[in-house]
Protein backbone atom coordinates (compact mmCIF):
# COMPACT_ATOMS: atom_id res chain seq x y z
CA UNK A 1 0.00 0.00 0.00
CA UNK A 2 3.00 2.31 -0.11
CA UNK A 3 1.61 4.29 -3.05
CA UNK A 4 -1.99 4.00 -1.90
CA UNK A 5 -2.19 7.76 -1.34
CA UNK A 6 -1.08 10.34 -3.86
CA UNK A 7 -1.03 14.05 -3.11
CA UNK A 8 0.42 17.31 -4.31
CA UNK A 9 4.22 17.51 -4.09
CA UNK A 10 3.90 20.91 -2.46
CA UNK A 11 1.68 19.64 0.33
CA UNK A 12 4.61 18.99 2.65
CA UNK A 13 5.92 22.53 2.31
CA UNK A 14 2.45 23.99 2.74
CA UNK A 15 1.65 22.05 5.89
CA UNK A 16 4.99 23.11 7.38
CA UNK A 17 3.97 26.71 6.77
CA UNK A 18 0.54 26.02 8.22
CA UNK A 19 2.13 24.61 11.37
CA UNK A 20 0.41 23.38 14.49
CA UNK A 21 -2.42 25.65 15.56
CA UNK A 22 -3.45 25.76 19.20
CA UNK A 23 -6.68 24.01 20.16
CA UNK A 24 -8.41 27.39 20.72
CA UNK A 25 -8.04 28.09 16.98
CA UNK A 26 -9.41 24.72 15.86
CA UNK A 27 -11.07 24.84 12.45
CA UNK A 28 -14.01 22.50 11.88
CA UNK A 29 -14.28 20.85 8.48
CA UNK A 30 -17.17 18.68 7.29
CA UNK A 31 -15.88 15.80 5.13
CA UNK A 32 -18.61 13.99 3.20
CA UNK A 33 -17.44 10.52 2.12
CA UNK A 34 -19.05 8.36 -0.55
CA UNK A 35 -19.27 5.45 1.89
CA UNK A 36 -17.77 4.46 5.22
CA UNK A 37 -15.31 1.80 4.08
CA UNK A 38 -12.14 0.17 5.37
CA UNK A 39 -10.64 1.24 2.05
CA UNK A 40 -10.36 4.72 3.56
CA UNK A 41 -8.54 3.48 6.66
CA UNK A 42 -5.62 5.92 6.18
CA UNK A 43 -8.04 8.81 6.64
CA UNK A 44 -9.62 7.22 9.71
CA UNK A 45 -6.18 6.49 11.16
CA UNK A 46 -5.20 10.14 10.77
CA UNK A 47 -8.40 11.18 12.55
CA UNK A 48 -8.28 8.59 15.34
CA UNK A 49 -4.63 9.27 16.16
CA UNK A 50 -5.09 13.03 16.35
CA UNK A 51 -3.09 14.05 13.27
CA UNK A 52 -5.74 16.57 12.25
CA UNK A 53 -6.17 17.82 15.79
CA UNK A 54 -2.44 18.52 15.98
CA UNK A 55 -2.86 20.84 13.00
CA UNK A 56 -5.79 22.65 14.60
CA UNK A 57 -8.40 20.81 12.52
CA UNK A 58 -11.59 19.12 13.65
CA UNK A 59 -13.02 16.69 11.09
CA UNK A 60 -16.71 15.77 11.04
CA UNK A 61 -17.30 12.70 8.87
CA UNK A 62 -20.60 12.36 7.03
CA UNK A 63 -21.55 9.26 5.04
CA UNK A 64 -23.01 10.61 1.81
CA UNK A 65 -24.15 7.26 0.49
CA UNK A 66 -23.06 7.82 -3.11
CA UNK A 67 -20.84 10.16 -5.15
CA UNK A 68 -23.80 12.14 -6.51
CA UNK A 69 -24.93 12.96 -2.98
CA UNK A 70 -21.41 13.83 -1.91
CA UNK A 71 -21.03 16.29 -4.78
CA UNK A 72 -24.45 17.83 -4.08
CA UNK A 73 -23.36 18.49 -0.49
CA UNK A 74 -20.05 20.01 -1.62
CA UNK A 75 -21.67 22.36 -4.15
CA UNK A 76 -24.39 23.38 -1.70
CA UNK A 77 -21.83 24.29 0.95
CA UNK A 78 -23.07 21.56 3.29
CA UNK A 79 -19.63 19.92 3.16
CA UNK A 80 -16.19 21.51 2.96
CA UNK A 81 -14.59 18.43 1.39
CA UNK A 82 -15.99 15.57 -0.63
CA UNK A 83 -14.36 12.14 -0.83
CA UNK A 84 -15.70 10.31 -3.86
CA UNK A 85 -14.89 9.27 -7.41
CA UNK A 86 -13.38 12.09 -9.51
CA UNK A 87 -16.06 11.51 -12.16
CA UNK A 88 -18.54 13.40 -9.96
CA UNK A 89 -16.44 16.57 -10.29
CA UNK A 90 -15.99 16.03 -14.02
CA UNK A 91 -19.76 15.86 -14.54
CA UNK A 92 -20.20 19.14 -12.67
CA UNK A 93 -17.47 20.84 -14.71
CA UNK A 94 -18.96 19.59 -17.99
CA UNK A 95 -22.33 21.03 -17.00
CA UNK A 96 -20.76 24.49 -16.92
CA UNK A 97 -20.91 25.01 -13.16
CA UNK A 98 -18.92 28.17 -12.38
CA UNK A 99 -17.89 27.18 -8.88
CA UNK A 100 -16.99 23.60 -9.79
CA UNK A 101 -15.21 21.01 -7.67
CA UNK A 102 -11.42 20.71 -7.76
CA UNK A 103 -9.47 17.57 -6.90
CA UNK A 104 -6.92 18.31 -4.17
CA UNK A 105 -5.55 14.80 -3.71
CA UNK A 106 -6.14 11.18 -4.68
CA UNK A 107 -7.17 8.82 -1.91
CA UNK A 108 -7.26 5.38 -3.52
CA UNK A 109 -5.60 4.01 -6.64
CA UNK A 110 -7.77 0.92 -7.05
CA UNK A 111 -11.45 0.10 -6.87
CA UNK A 112 -12.42 -1.30 -3.46
CA UNK A 113 -15.59 -3.25 -4.27
CA UNK A 114 -16.00 -7.02 -4.15
CA UNK A 115 -18.28 -9.19 -6.22
CA UNK A 116 -20.59 -11.10 -3.89
CA UNK A 117 -22.65 -14.10 -5.02
CA UNK A 118 -25.37 -16.22 -3.49
CA UNK A 119 -23.27 -19.39 -3.36
CA UNK A 120 -19.57 -20.29 -3.05
CA UNK A 121 -17.73 -20.45 -6.38
CA UNK A 122 -14.18 -21.58 -5.57
CA UNK A 123 -13.26 -21.65 -9.27
CA UNK A 124 -14.97 -18.36 -10.12
CA UNK A 125 -14.21 -16.78 -13.47
CA UNK A 126 -15.64 -13.52 -14.73
CA UNK A 127 -16.78 -15.27 -17.91
CA UNK A 128 -19.19 -17.35 -15.80
CA UNK A 129 -21.35 -14.24 -15.29
CA UNK A 130 -22.80 -14.56 -18.78
CA UNK A 131 -26.58 -14.60 -18.61
CA UNK A 132 -26.61 -13.45 -14.98
CA UNK A 133 -27.60 -10.17 -13.31
CA UNK A 134 -25.48 -7.92 -11.09
CA UNK A 135 -26.72 -5.16 -8.78
CA UNK A 136 -24.09 -2.56 -9.69
CA UNK A 137 -25.16 0.82 -8.31
CA UNK A 138 -25.63 4.22 -9.97
CA UNK A 139 -25.06 4.41 -13.72
CA UNK A 140 -22.01 6.53 -14.52
CA UNK A 141 -20.51 6.18 -11.05
CA UNK A 142 -16.89 5.08 -10.71
CA UNK A 143 -17.79 1.66 -9.19
CA UNK A 144 -20.27 0.86 -11.96
CA UNK A 145 -17.97 2.06 -14.73
CA UNK A 146 -15.06 0.06 -13.32
CA UNK A 147 -17.20 -3.06 -13.14
CA UNK A 148 -18.25 -2.62 -16.77
CA UNK A 149 -14.60 -2.20 -17.75
CA UNK A 150 -13.69 -5.48 -16.02
CA UNK A 151 -16.59 -7.27 -17.70
CA UNK A 152 -15.49 -6.07 -21.14
CA UNK A 153 -11.91 -7.08 -20.40
CA UNK A 154 -13.25 -10.58 -19.86
CA UNK A 155 -15.28 -10.72 -23.06
CA UNK A 156 -18.67 -9.74 -21.64
CA UNK A 157 -20.70 -6.83 -23.02
CA UNK A 158 -22.81 -5.24 -20.25
CA UNK A 159 -26.58 -5.18 -20.97
CA UNK A 160 -26.05 -7.70 -23.78
CA UNK A 161 -24.30 -10.72 -22.31
CA UNK A 162 -25.57 -10.04 -18.80
CA UNK A 163 -27.72 -7.59 -16.88
CA UNK A 164 -25.96 -4.77 -15.05
CA UNK A 165 -28.69 -3.30 -12.84
CA UNK A 166 -28.12 0.41 -12.13
CA UNK A 167 -31.55 1.09 -10.61
CA UNK A 168 -30.51 0.81 -6.95
CA UNK A 169 -28.93 3.63 -4.96
CA UNK A 170 -25.37 3.01 -3.83
CA UNK A 171 -26.15 2.72 -0.12
CA UNK A 172 -29.15 0.39 -0.70
CA UNK A 173 -27.42 -2.24 -2.83
CA UNK A 174 -26.79 -4.72 -0.01
CA UNK A 175 -30.38 -4.59 1.14
CA UNK A 176 -31.66 -5.05 -2.41
CA UNK A 177 -29.49 -8.14 -2.88
CA UNK A 178 -30.54 -9.55 0.47
CA UNK A 179 -34.14 -9.00 -0.59
CA UNK A 180 -33.68 -11.19 -3.66
CA UNK A 181 -32.59 -8.76 -6.38
CA UNK A 182 -29.84 -9.93 -8.73
CA UNK A 183 -27.66 -13.00 -8.86
CA UNK A 184 -24.65 -10.96 -7.71
CA UNK A 185 -23.93 -7.62 -6.10
CA UNK A 186 -20.82 -5.46 -5.67
CA UNK A 187 -20.15 -4.39 -2.08
CA UNK A 188 -17.42 -2.54 -0.22
CA UNK A 189 -15.81 -3.59 3.02
CA UNK A 190 -16.76 -4.12 5.75
CA UNK A 191 -20.23 -4.79 4.27
CA UNK A 192 -18.98 -7.59 2.02
CA UNK A 193 -17.38 -9.49 4.91
CA UNK A 194 -20.43 -8.88 7.12
CA UNK A 195 -22.63 -10.45 4.43
CA UNK A 196 -20.34 -13.45 4.19
CA UNK A 197 -20.14 -13.87 7.96
CA UNK A 198 -23.94 -13.77 8.21
CA UNK A 199 -24.35 -16.29 5.39
CA UNK A 200 -26.08 -13.74 3.17
CA UNK A 201 -23.51 -13.99 0.38
CA UNK A 202 -20.04 -15.11 -0.61
CA UNK A 203 -17.11 -12.97 -1.73
CA UNK A 204 -15.97 -14.23 -5.13
CA UNK A 205 -13.61 -11.64 -6.59
CA UNK A 206 -12.10 -8.19 -6.08
CA UNK A 207 -13.03 -5.76 -8.84
CA UNK A 208 -9.91 -3.71 -8.09
CA UNK A 209 -7.60 -6.66 -8.70
CA UNK A 210 -9.17 -7.27 -12.11
CA UNK A 211 -9.29 -3.61 -13.15
CA UNK A 212 -5.74 -2.55 -12.27
CA UNK A 213 -4.86 0.93 -11.07
CA UNK A 214 -7.18 3.90 -11.58
CA UNK A 215 -8.15 7.09 -9.69
CA UNK A 216 -10.93 5.48 -7.67
CA UNK A 217 -11.58 8.18 -5.06
CA UNK A 218 -10.27 11.69 -4.47
CA UNK A 219 -10.66 14.62 -2.10
CA UNK A 220 -12.59 17.42 -3.82
CA UNK A 221 -13.51 20.98 -2.79
CA UNK A 222 -15.25 23.92 -4.42
CA UNK A 223 -12.95 26.13 -6.47
CA UNK A 224 -13.89 29.25 -4.49
CA UNK A 225 -13.24 27.58 -1.13
CA UNK A 226 -9.88 26.27 -2.32
CA UNK A 227 -8.89 29.79 -3.39
CA UNK A 228 -9.71 31.07 0.10
CA UNK A 229 -7.82 28.37 2.01
CA UNK A 230 -5.24 26.66 -0.21
CA UNK A 231 -2.89 25.70 2.61
CA UNK A 232 -5.70 24.29 4.72
CA UNK A 233 -6.86 21.89 2.05
CA UNK A 234 -3.36 20.87 1.00
CA UNK A 235 -3.01 19.64 4.57
CA UNK A 236 -5.79 17.09 4.17
CA UNK A 237 -4.04 14.84 1.65
CA UNK A 238 -0.78 15.00 3.57
CA UNK A 239 -2.36 13.93 6.85
CA UNK A 240 -4.11 11.03 5.12
CA UNK A 241 -0.67 10.06 3.81
CA UNK A 242 0.63 10.07 7.39
CA UNK A 243 -2.20 7.65 8.21
CA UNK A 244 -1.12 5.39 5.35
CA UNK A 245 2.48 5.43 6.56
CA UNK A 246 1.25 4.29 9.96
CA UNK A 247 -0.80 1.45 8.47
CA UNK A 248 2.25 0.31 6.52
CA UNK A 249 4.29 0.33 9.72
CA UNK A 250 1.66 -1.68 11.56
CA UNK A 251 1.44 -4.10 8.65
CA UNK A 252 5.18 -4.70 8.64
CA UNK A 253 5.10 -5.22 12.42
CA UNK A 254 2.32 -7.81 12.08
CA UNK A 255 4.27 -9.65 9.39
CA UNK A 256 7.31 -9.77 11.69
CA UNK A 257 5.19 -11.35 14.41
CA UNK A 258 5.39 -8.56 16.97
CA UNK A 259 1.67 -8.76 17.69
CA UNK A 260 0.91 -5.16 16.71
CA UNK A 261 -2.64 -4.76 15.40
CA UNK A 262 -5.02 -2.24 13.86
CA UNK A 263 -6.99 -2.02 17.09
CA UNK A 264 -6.75 1.79 17.09
CA UNK A 265 -9.21 1.73 14.16
CA UNK A 266 -11.75 -0.41 16.03
CA UNK A 267 -14.71 1.86 16.66
CA UNK A 268 -13.93 4.06 13.68
CA UNK A 269 -15.10 1.34 11.28
CA UNK A 270 -18.36 -0.61 11.77
CA UNK A 271 -17.20 -4.21 12.17
CA UNK A 272 -18.38 -6.93 14.55
CA UNK A 273 -14.94 -7.64 15.99
CA UNK A 274 -11.28 -6.69 15.87
CA UNK A 275 -10.68 -9.98 14.07
CA UNK A 276 -13.01 -8.96 11.25
CA UNK A 277 -11.31 -5.57 11.08
CA UNK A 278 -7.92 -7.22 10.60
CA UNK A 279 -9.36 -9.65 8.05
CA UNK A 280 -10.92 -6.97 5.87
CA UNK A 281 -7.81 -4.76 5.97
CA UNK A 282 -5.73 -7.76 4.93
CA UNK A 283 -8.20 -8.50 2.12
CA UNK A 284 -7.89 -4.96 0.84
CA UNK A 285 -4.12 -5.31 1.10
CA UNK A 286 -4.41 -8.19 -1.34
CA UNK A 287 -6.02 -5.88 -3.89
CA UNK A 288 -3.01 -3.58 -4.01
CA UNK A 289 -0.52 -6.42 -3.79
CA UNK A 290 0.69 -5.71 -0.26
CA UNK A 291 -0.83 -8.28 2.07
CA UNK A 292 -0.31 -7.31 5.70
Amino acid sequence: MKKYISFFALALALVMIFGCAPASQSTKLVLNEVTHSVFYAPLYAAIELGYFQEQGLSIELVNGGGADRVMTAVLAGQADIGLCGPEAGVYVYNEGQEDYAVVIGQMTKRDGQFLVGRAPEPDFKWESLKGKSIVAGRKGGMPEMTLEYVLRQNGLEPHVDLEVDTSVQFNLMGGAFEGGMGDYVTLYEPTASAFEQAGKGYILAAVGTASGELPATAFQVRKSLLAEKPVLFATIALLAKYGMDLLNTVGRARMSGTGVSYIFLYGAIPVSSVFMLIAVIDRLGDIVGNKH
